[in-house]
């Protein structure tokens, strides 16, 4: 019998996704695009993802954009070693999941963006803690915390971005005054 890595992830893909995997994808996205949540003040409403796409428009968040891509991406690169792994599903991860989707709802009644965004980032892990368990999520935990960054922090704006442009700014003055330019 071949236990190949090679192999365990061809047998992985010709299999078919769960349909809770399929139908928790489908809510995720549907969330996103769909579902009118938080512009500010007032009675309009946008959804998650047309209030992403104005910002990753900016040039100041365009990096969120590609942030999804990367994480994948991160995960992608695990494929065999996740494949090797026994799936133990946890319930404590549908809980988490439940949870994830009381804040989005606490958000979308306050009209506040951030819980929606934080929720989506814990719906995630409670998604995989659910259907695949605490190994699997151990393994992708870093493609999870890059996915973070996909949201813009507006907040941060002033706060920190700010000095820590300043601080860059008097570096490279420093350095290239150091080097003669």
């Amino acid at each position: 019998m071949n236990t190949s890595g090679a192999s365990i992830v061809e047998g992985a893909l010709t299999k078919r996704l769960p349909w809770s995997v399929l139908l928790l994808m489908t809510a995720v996205i549907s969330v996103i695009l769909f579902l009118p949540y938080a512009a500010g003040y007032g009675p309009v409403r946008m959804t998650l993802g047309r209030w992403l796409s104005t910002y990753w428009a900016d040039p100041t968040w365009q990096h969120g954009a590609l942030v999804p891509l990367i994480a994948g991406f991160l995960v992608w690169r695990q494929r065999v070693s996740l494949a090797a792994l026994q799936p133990r599903p946890m319930w404590t991860g549908l809980g988490l999941s439940v949870f994830a989707l009381f804040i989005f709802w606490i958000g979308y009644r306050g009209n506040f963006y951030y819980f929606g965004f934080g929720s989506l980032q814990l719906l995630v892990a409670g998604a995989v803690l659910w259907i695949w368990g605490w190994a699997h999520f151990k393994k992708i935990s870093f493609a999870w915390f890059v996915l973070g960054f996909a949201w813009p922090y507006l907040f941060l704006e002033e706060t920190l971005a700010f000095k820590l442009r300043f601080i860059m700014v008097r570096a490279t003055s420093a350095f290239l005054n150091f080097i003669g330019v």
